[in-house]
C-alpha cells in the first residue's frame, strides 16, 4: 500500500495485505519453524481427542460460552477448568483447549 496515496500498490492477485501490519504478520506465520508448526497441530489433536472422547463435551462448553455472552461476560480458562474437573485432560490446560475450540 503506498502511504502518501493509500493505493493498493501490490493486491498478490487478491490476497494483498491492507496493512503493513497484516503483511509482516502473515510472512511471520508463515514463515515458523516446522517445530513450532508440528506443536500447534499436536495441541490441535490432542483437543479434537479429547472432544471425541467425551461426547456432549464440546456442546455443553459452546452453550457456557452463550450463557456468559449474553450476561456481558467473558468465558474465561478458569470457566473451562470448572466444566472440565474430573475429566483426564492428558496434559492439556484448559488455555489450550479453549484456543482450539
Amino acid at each position: 500500500m503506498d502511504e502518501d496515496t493509500g493505493e493498493i500498490v501490490d493486491d498478490a492477485q487478491g490476497w494483498g495485505y491492507r496493512t503493513a501490519r497484516n503483511a509482516y504478520r502473515a510472512h511471520a506465520y508463515k514463515k515458523r519453524p516446522k517445530s513450532r508448526r508440528r506443536k500447534a497441530a499436536s495441541v490441535e489433536r490432542r483437543v479434537k481427542r479429547l472432544m471425541d472422547a467425551n461426547p456432549g463435551l464440546h456442546d455443553e462448553i459452546l452453550a457456557d460460552m452463550v450463557i456468559a455472552a449474553k450476561e456481558g461476560m467473558e468465558y474465561t480458562a478458569e470457566d473451562l477448568s470448572r466444566r472440565l474437573e474430573g475429566i483426564d485432560l492428558h496434559g492439556l490446560t484448559a488455555a489450550r483447549i479453549l484456543s482450539n475450540l
